[in-house]
């Protein structure tokens, strides 16, 4: 996957991307959107300013996972949790209100399915 920052003049701009992927069906959408916050951290700690990480950069790639349909369930739970611990121990923010509602919506969507596939599907 390229994804490349050096044209996103700011974080909004990056998040704009971020949130289009974690509102679409793409089956990668949790990956990109932290390879997306992990290259906005790299750039903004290499002196792009403009792209200091913020909740919201952080809170959009757990709504990816939280929202992640198909096949990549488990990777996108995977992730959230890296997120999410990545977040904590951020110098940059720390997690919010929102944080943990969307962590725990992904936890509940993901159990929820697990329980359904094992009660309804393996009947």
């Amino acid at each position: 996957m390229n994804i490349s920052l050096t044209l996103l003049a700011s974080s909004l701009s990056c998040i704009r991307q971020k949130d289009a992927w974690a509102k679409s069906n793409d089956l990668n959408k949790a990956s990109k959107t932290q390879a997306m916050l992990h290259k906005m951290i790299d750039l903004y700690e290499g002196g792009q300013r403009s792209l200091r990480p913020s909740n919201i950069a952080y809170n959009t790639v757990l709504n990816a996972c939280a929202f992640t349909r198909d096949g990549d369930k488990n990777d996108a739970f995977l992730i959230a949790i890296k997120t999410y611990n990545e977040l904590r121990q951020s110098q940059y923010c720390k997690p919010d209100a929102v944080s943990y509602g969307t962590l725990l919506k992904g936890k509940v969507s993901i159990w929820f399915t697990v329980v359904w596939s094992l009660i309804f599907v393996s009947t």
